[in-house]
């Protein structure tokens, strides 16, 4: 069967890695395969709070989701009980919420007594109800959430600090409860899910001694007891691994920042692959294998990394040799995926790209397009300046602007990858895809 003509093919040769795989070809021409080019996915980030709030003039059949939704649900084995008592939960909590108001622990109990639930059933509601394209139903979820959060449901907790530290909005009002219930779970040190995220929040506040200790405490629970090992932030231990690294590696502290996203790795953590890549010698074979590993799960630093580092490689090999078109297919491949991503180095690095394959009024374009960018415009503007530069010099020659220009965007490139390195970690918008 063949694939689809809206998935374009790079052809893989025994000698080449499969961009997506990461796996030589065949040896002989019947194993020799077509992989699909990379795709960008939609980037998901988490929905600030306060844009779910309930418009006044909605009926409760725009905030409560059909029965279909719940049938839907229950198939996918989302939960037990049966669709209609799952509506029949939310019909009863939103005839306590009406339209503005959240109602009150005593309302809650009552509600949780007549259906014979938890409040670890309205979390799961609520993780179903989100998934809705419909916003008066997620501004319902979050009403779910803030209610299992008012009953000191850990998991609510947790999901609702996480999310607001993906968005931005810890000082949010809704943050009040949730953050105080979050501290007396974390220092209760028994679920290294809570101790994660209390971490987290002392390393953005600045205490990195204190997160520091937040992670080695989850880590030995989890050694220990095996305590919610495979359910931390839904990325097992590794996910320790990956905090205890990061911090480690904003503190200088290469030798244990390495051991530290080894493990990760170990545990195919992408963000954790693209630490360690990053921490090889380059050009070395785990550095390009495990930068590889990370583009191929949506990484888009990684994927913006190992795009530079086949443009760099192409530069070592003469500019008609086989190895060094590869290189130069391959950089272009990831850095289309990363600036449709929305990454604006890619779209630098894309441009650049574009200029030597001639077609130079969209690469002017695009390095234009980043020349407006306020954390790395003043990056693109000398890098314009020398192309524009090439064009009124040498106009015949206009799409090939010679090895020494092409040197002198590869140290640009490089350039730009050092400043974003500098950049400590990884944010949940940084990653692509589901």
């Amino acid at each position: 069967m063949l694939p689809s003509r809206s998935r374009p093919l790079i052809f893989i040769t025994r000698n080449d890695f499969c961009a997506r795989c990461i796996t030589r070809g065949g040896s002989n021409k019947s194993n020799i395969r077509f992989h699909p080019r990379p795709i960008a996915r939609p980037v998901r980030k988490a929905r600030p709070l306060q844009d779910l709030d309930i418009p006044s003039q909605a009926g409760w059949n725009d905030i409560v989701p059909p029965l279909s939704f719940f049938i839907s649900a229950k198939s996918n084995q989302a939960f037990k009980s049966s669709a209609e008592q799952a509506r029949a939960v939310l019909v009863h909590y939103v005839s306590y919420v009406g339209k503005v108001t959240r109602p009150t622990e005593v309302q809650l109990q009552t509600l949780l007594n007549e259906h014979d639930i938890t409040p670890g059933t309205l979390t799961l509601l609520a993780r179903i109800v989100i998934r809705s394209p419909t916003r008066n139903h997620r501004a319902l979820a979050r009403r779910l959430i803030l209610s299992a959060c008012d009953l000191s449901e850990p998991n609510a907790v947790i999901q609702m600090v996480s999310s607001a530290i993906a968005t931005e909005q810890l000082t949010h009002k809704d943050l009040v409860n949730p953050l105080r219930r979050l501290a007396s779970l974390a220092d209760a040190g028994k679920n290294p899910e809570a101790m994660l995220v209390q971490g987290r929040i002392c390393e953005r506040e600045g205490n990195e001694g204190r997160a520091l200790t937040y992670y080695e405490q989850a880590l030995k629970l989890i050694l220990e007891t095996g305590t919610d090992g495979n359910k931390v932030n839904e990325g097992g231990i590794a996910s320790v691994y990956l905090a205890l690294g990061t911090l480690k590696l904003k503190q200088q502290n290469i030798p244990e920042a390495t051991e530290a996203f080894r493990k990760a790795a170990d545990l195919d953590d992408p963000e954790a692959c693209f630490h360690l890549g990053k921490l090889q010698p380059e050009g070395s074979k785990d550095h390009e294998r495990l930068l590889l590993k990370a583009a191929a799960s949506g990484i888009i630093p990684a994927a913006d990394s190992i795009g530079v580092f086949y443009h760099s490689r192409s530069l070592q090999a003469p500019m008609s040799s086989s190895s060094a078109k590869q290189d130069r297919r391959m950089a272009r491949e990831w850095h289309t995926m990363s600036a449709s991503a929305g990454s604006v180095e890619g779209k630098l690095q894309l441009g650049m790209s574009l200029w030597a394959d001639d077609e130079i009024e969209e690469g002017l374009n695009l390095i234009r397009e980043v020349k407006q960018d306020e954390k790395i415009g003043h990056l693109a503007t000398p890098l314009l300046e020398a192309l524009q530069r090439s064009l009124e010099i040498r106009p015949e020659k206009a799409g090939r602007p010679g090895i020494e220009l092409i040197e002198e965007a590869g140290a640009r490139r490089r350039e730009i990858m050092d400043d974003v390195k500098q950049r400590s970690g990884l944010r949940v918008e940084d990653k692509i895809g589901p």
